[in-house]
């Protein structure tokens, strides 16, 4: 039990934001002044400092390394939407490309086909109008 609260003292201090190692020491001067864990903390004050720095870093150590596993998850959905956005974009504007590209094509083809038509139709009107003076 006296235990539970120096650790309950130590958290309190760190919600203070203490750092680790005066959090402890706050901790075990005000458990020394309640007569809580006397032997024990008089003792091995130095040992249970360093446990708590060492545990406090192993606990932080890990935090950190989940944090940096979840942000690389993260930054690899992130980089997934942005390739998706980016090949949306690509396909917009190479369809827009095709899309130019076949109406000129269709364009020329027609105007082409157009040319042909009225080349066809004026030769026949001048070979009619040659074959009209002729016969007079």
């Amino acid at each position: 039990m006296e235990y539970a609260k120096f650790v309950y003292y130590v958290r309190e201090n760190q919600n203070m934001h203490m750092d680790i190692k005066m959090a402890v020491i706050t901790a075990i001067d005000r458990c020394l002044n309640e007569n809580i864990l006397v032997k024990e903390l008089t003792a091995y004050r130095k040992e249970v400092i360093d446990m708590f720095i060492l545990e406090h870093y192993d606990e932080e150590f890990h935090r950190r390394k989940q944090r940096e596993e979840i942000r690389e998850e993260v930054r690899e959905e992130v980089r997934e939407e942005i390739r998706e956005e980016i090949k949306a974009e690509v396909r917009e504007e190479v369809k827009e490309e095709l899309r130019e590209e076949v109406r000129k094509e269709i364009y020329e083809k027609l105007l082409a086909e157009e040319k042909e038509k009225l080349c066809s139709q004026l030769r026949e009107e001048i070979e009619k109008e040659v074959q009209e003076e002729l016969k007079k």
